[in-house]
């Protein structure tokens, strides 16, 4: 059996008070191992952005607990939750959020810039050669394609090995054959670095390769449960 990596315990969300009180989320608990592509699907509204903020240390809970390595990531102070997310969570978005007036090179490198690190050459050279990337180093954001674009968001979120890496819709904002390529090779640069993987989406194609399903409508967890017995992300 492969090691727990995320736990979150009875959490729930909720906007406002009293009457106008908004239910985001309800006494969820789920539980992810180490290595798992998990997928979390539902309808518009029902509640999987706000579990992948709050499971990323992006958005506390109104109630609960999440342990990300056994610590709970909500008990600690801002500068130690920062920390944690610069070194463990790699984070990717719809809309890329890649800085317009630097370079791919400087774009992918910024979680090393942040956390005053030495840079990994040799990670990003094996990174942006998987990406097919390597290439536009020195182009900016808007010398682009969409595709590629996401592609640097991709090295971005994975150079500093993070332990989980969390998107969001990773592929809405991209044409069905792009994004189709997009996925896979996210998912073949997660499993070729050993990273967890959990995917909010909207597309059955791409939640139904996960070996965990997570399914939530009306702010509650539905189904949580592997889909199969694969231990490791597999691109096939």
């Amino acid at each position: 059996m492969k090691d727990k990596i995320l736990e979150a315990v009875q959490i729930s969300k909720t906007y406002g008070e009293g009457e106008s009180a908004v239910h985001a989320l309800r006494n969820s608990d789920l539980t992810l191992e180490n290595g798992t592509f998990a997928s979390i699907i539902g309808s518009s509204g029902s509640g999987k952005s706000t579990l992948l903020k709050i499971l990323g240390g992006l958005l506390p809970p109104t109630t609960g607990k999440v342990l990300l390595d056994g610590q709970d990531i909500y008990a600690m102070n801002a500068e130690q939750l920062a920390q944690v997310r610069r070194q463990k969570i790699g984070f990717i978005f719809q809309d890329f959020r890649l800085f317009p007036e630097y370079t791919v090179r400087d774009n992918i490198l910024i979680p090393f810039y942040l956390d005053h690190r030495a840079q990994d050459e040799q990670m990003l050279h094996k990174l942006t050669g998987i990406l097919g990337i390597a290439g536009k180093l020195h182009s900016r954001p808007a010398q682009l394609s969409g595709g590629q674009q996401q592609r640097v968001a991709i090295a971005r979120a994975l150079i500093a090995k993070p332990r989980i890496v969390f998107a969001d819709e990773p592929t809405g904002n991209l044409d069905t054959r792009t994004g189709e390529d997009t996925m896979r090779l996210l998912m073949e640069c997660a499993a070729e670095f050993g990273q967890t993987l959990i995917v909010v989406t909207h597309n059955p194609e791409i939640a139904q390769k996960a070996q965990q399903v997570i399914r939530i409508e009306d702010g509650q967890i539905l189904k949580g449960e592997p889909q199969h017995e694969k231990g490791n992300l597999d691109t096939q």
